[in-house]
């Protein structure tokens, strides 16, 4: 759930600022979170 908000939230943002998802997400939120779900994946 909120691995998917932060993708939605990230692809709003490079409505203005283009740049990869993956990356904006990973700059955007907490970074431990997205760790742990790029170790799961």
């Amino acid at each position: 759930m909120l691995l998917l908000k932060c993708l939605v939230q990230t692809t709003i943002i490079n409505w203005i600022m283009v740049e990869p998802i993956g990356f904006g997400c990973y700059m955007r939120m907490d970074s431990t979170f997205i760790k742990q779900n790029i170790k799961r994946m």
